[in-house]
């Protein structure tokens, strides 16, 4: 939460927070670029609100007793193993097809991954840390995304593994048309495939000892 405010008033990852003044003011009053950002901390201010204030915790309650729904939950609401998980049949759109092929020769063609900001880099290196106190080894799940970003050591200084299955080149049967419902989401075949390389690359991260 407190990385989000960071970077939306510019105020750098060091302890002292350092607002942009300029940038405060441009939210305050709407302008430029800021037109919308009052209202992306209204929505971040409150759901700190929520999650830390008794006062608010009676609100979520009052909301949820107030749109309560009494019709039973139909049979498939929480799929067939009653697990949550309920898979989508059907495929991409020829539409949705075309665009998830466009975003695909983009990510193609790029000769370098995105640069994280030094506030997501924050995020990923307190996560990790939070999971070593706990007495685990972190490890980062990259899924297979159009989206080319890097979690490498060498980019971010993170000292953690990370399991990347963002590279079309690499993982090519994850990226075909058919093996997509959408953009972002894999068929029920092709999530069996993707469960499977997690696995391997698992496997071969515990021979290396990188989880002990």
């Amino acid at each position: 939460m407190s990385l989000l405010l960071r970077k939306l008033t510019d105020a750098g990852t060091e302890p002292v927070w350092r607002p942009n003044l300029e940038k405060c003011r441009d939210i305050v009053l709407r302008r430029g670029e800021e037109k919308n950002t009052r209202s992306l901390l209204t929505f971040y201010v409150t759901h700190l609100e929520r999650n830390y204030t008794n006062v608010s915790r009676g609100a979520d309650l009052w909301d949820r007793l107030s749109r309560r729904n009494t019709r039973p939950l139909p049979a498939s609401y929480l799929g067939a193993a009653n697990d949550g998980y309920v898979a989508r049949p059907g495929a991409m759109s020829p539409t949705q097809t075309a665009a998830y092929e466009r975003a695909l020769a983009t990510a193609m063609a790029a000769h370098d991954s995105r640069t994280l900001s030094p506030y997501a880099v924050e995020a990923y290196r307190q996560c990790a840390q939070r999971v070593r106190d706990a007495g685990a080894v972190p490890i980062f799940l990259i899924p297979p995304s159009t989206t080319q970003i890097g979690l490498s050591a060498e980019r971010t200084g993170l000292s953690a593994a990370v399991l990347a299955f963002n590279d079309p080149r690499a993982y090519p049967s994850l990226y075909r048309s058919d093996a997509r419902r959408d953009g972002q989401h894999l068929t029920r075949s092709a999530s069996e495939e993707f469960s499977r390389l997690v696995a391997a690359n698992f496997v071969e991260l515990a021979r290396a000892g990188v989880t002990q």
